[in-house]
């Protein structure tokens, strides 16, 4: 997927390479945000070659499929420092986040209004 690894990557390199040794291959069934079928396959050292549903190579970048790949290994969901868990929050639901913000920001504007309106009335004898 032409992704780096967050941490240990020498480590998680060199493990794929062992695993997969020379011309080993990887291949992912991929549905889209429109239920298309797709097929991406690589040989370790080579490029992403990717099909569609009918087995015909397509010229398109991979970012056009899949808009946000995550990859979690063990050490990156062990891992524990100042604001990761935010952070992996943040990664998993990605544009939502901004929404929620968004919305809190809503609702504590109309609470305030709200409690300005209640003190406004408690001043009335």
């Amino acid at each position: 997927m032409d992704k780096q690894p967050a941490q240990d990557e020498k480590y998680k390199n060199e493990l794929v390479k062992a695993v997969l040794g020379s011309g080993g291959q990887v291949e992912l069934t991929i549905v889209d945000r429109f239920s298309k079928i797709y097929s991406l396959k690589r040989i370790i050292g080579e490029k992403i070659t990717i099909y569609n549903e009918n087995g015909e190579i397509l010229s398109i970048p991979v970012e056009s499929i899949l808009r946000n790949p995550l990859y979690f290994g063990q050490k990156d969901l062990a891992l524990t420092r100042k604001g990761y868990e935010y952070d992996l929050l943040n990664k998993i639901i990605g544009d939502k986040v901004q929404d929620i913000i968004k919305e809190k920001e809503v609702i504590q504007s109309k609470l305030t209004e709200d409690i300005e309106k209640l003190i406004v009335l408690t001043d009335i004898p």
